[in-house]
């Protein structure tokens, strides 16, 4: 994983951008279990892997340990410069099949310290296997329950990103899963294509820095 791509995961992960409204939000699909005739499992975004929100950064730690044996010295550590927010970040060999290596980003509240937040970037300069690998996300996702109307499985985001899904499960934990490619017409030297799969606690109010009103 070279180092321009391991720089872009503390900047895509702004907590403050992990749920805006679709572009074209008439588009997006939203699903019941009921409607659909089928009985899912309900879905419990309770962080990633054995990483939940609300554990300490020595947990956490002992967490990535446990899910992909990495040691601490493969554990890189940075201040969001705006929001405060301390992020572990790690390099993940084959997350997903023929995908290249996933940057994994845990994010502990501003005011908490606590996990409020984890990401995983899939960057390479040719889409070859993310396509697929946002297929199979979109799937995985689509086969569990999330509250009713708050799931949708189309839409575009400010930023140009395609929705492949987002669902908010019982206890208000989201997920958010888009996909973003240069475009063919567009051709910026050294565009990267990028998959993103974003676990939030909370989506409204999040726990970052902010300057107070009337504190300057």
């Amino acid at each position: 994983m070279s180092n321009r791509i391991r720089r872009l995961a503390p900047v895509l992960f702004c907590i403050a951008a992990i749920w805006p409204p679709a572009a074209d939000a008439e588009n997006a699909t939203t699903s019941a279990s009921v409607a659909a005739g089928e009985l899912k499992a309900l879905a419990n975004i309770a962080g990633f892997r054995s990483a939940h929100f609300g554990m300490d950064e020595p947990a956490v730690r002992r967490a990535i340990g446990h899910d992909f044996g990495l040691l601490e010295d493969k554990i890189r550590v940075d201040l969001h410069p705006v929001e405060k927010t301390t992020v572990l970040t790690v390099t993940v060999e084959h997350l997903l099949p023929d995908t290249p290596p996933a940057v994994v980003s845990y994010i502990f509240g501003f005011r908490s310290q606590k996990l409020i937040q984890v990401s995983v970037l899939w960057a390479a300069e040719k889409p070859d296997g993310l396509p697929e690998a946002a297929l199979t996300l979109r799937n995985y996702f689509d086969h569990l329950q999330f509250q009713d109307g708050k799931s949708a499985t189309d839409g575009v985001l400010v930023d140009g990103s395609r929705v492949v899904f987002r669902g908010i499960d019982r206890n208000g934990h989201a997920v958010l899963v888009n996909f973003l490619t240069p475009s063919p017409e567009k051709k910026v030297a050294g565009a990267l294509s990028l998959l993103r799969v974003t676990y939030a606690e909370r989506t409204e109010n999040p726990d970052v820095y902010v300057l107070e009103s009337g504190k300057f």
